[in-house]
């Protein structure tokens, strides 16, 4: 999170950055409170799928068959599994299934 946090900062141009889930989150409980809260971005307790309508969702996940290609500023875009501490593959292929969004996978193979 601190990566992601720290690259878009430095980005020309950069996202607007919500972390979600973090009701959920049980791996560093005390930086998500303390750091977290010190960041110019949005917090959200619930679930991304919980939180924003499935037609404004788009997964990024490496399993999936689309790529993408451009940003669409209408869009929330969904990277889970950042924090995990192993990988499990198709994981977020089926969350986005499940949730009824779509999923693109960043264009590298």
């Amino acid at each position: 999170l601190v990566r992601a946090y720290g690259a878009n900062r430095g980005a020309p141009h950069p996202l607007r950055l919500s972390f979600s889930a973090l009701d959920e989150a049980s791996l560093h409980p005390d930086m998500l409170h303390r750091d977290l809260a010190r960041w110019d971005c949005q917090r959200v307790g619930e679930r991304a799928d919980v939180r924003w309508p499935a037609d404004e969702l788009v997964w990024l996940s490496p399993d999936a068959g689309e790529p993408l290609s451009t940003l669409d500023p209408d869009v929330t875009y969904v990277v889970s599994g950042l924090v995990d501490r192993s990988v499990v593959s198709g994981r977020s292929l089926e969350r986005s299934r499940a949730a009824g969004g779509r999923a693109v996978r960043l264009p590298l193979r």
